[in-house]
């Protein structure tokens, strides 16, 4: 996909309409580094339609979007289907689309960036890797970004800090 598509094609006929019937007042848009995302042509193309986004964004950093958690599963779940035809691709990805994508999946990969954000500040912006699981093995479910941050902060998240070699 080349910048001109993806402005053309997905950003004036898709998202920008549906900013301005969805979100008229306020919004932050967030897309990766890609470099269609980033072309000049894009980036005034967006200022031109006044779209707000994050212009910086960390490289290396899926674990910060959602939706690469969901395009993750989506990968995983399809290749156990082994689709064989394009009629089998589309099935499967209907089928887990509608079985596999639950809200609740949803709401636990949005609720993962909670655990995501403190271990990113902690490393200065470097692609965090496994280390959020290793720091916090526990699930993020319902927990807050003030919960991981102020657990960062105790003896014992330190203690497992400095013995990764993190600081």
């Amino acid at each position: 996909m080349t910048s001109a598509f993806y402005i053309n094609s997905i950003l004036a006929t898709g998202l920008i309409p549906f900013i301005n019937r969805v979100y008229p007042d306020t919004h932050r848009f967030q897309q990766d580094n890609d470099p269609k995302h980033t072309a000049n042509a894009t980036k005034d193309s967006m200022k031109q339609q006044n779209i707000n986004w994050w212009n910086v964004w960390p490289a290396e950093s899926p674990d910060f979007n959602p939706i690469e958690m969901v395009w993750s599963r989506m990968k995983s779940r399809l290749s156990k289907k082994e689709p064989r035809t394009k009629e089998d691709l589309i099935n499967g990805i209907k089928s887990v689309w509608r079985e596999d994508v639950t809200i609740n999946i949803c709401n636990n990969f949005i609720d993962h960036i909670y655990k995501v954000l403190p271990i990113a500040v902690l490393v200065d912006g470097r692609a965090t890797g496994d280390l959020p699981k290793k720091i916090f093995p526990e699930r993020s479910s319902g927990k807050s970004l003030k919960y991981f941050d102020d657990n960062l902060k105790t003896p014992e998240y330190q203690l497992k800090v400095v013995s990764m070699k993190l600081k």
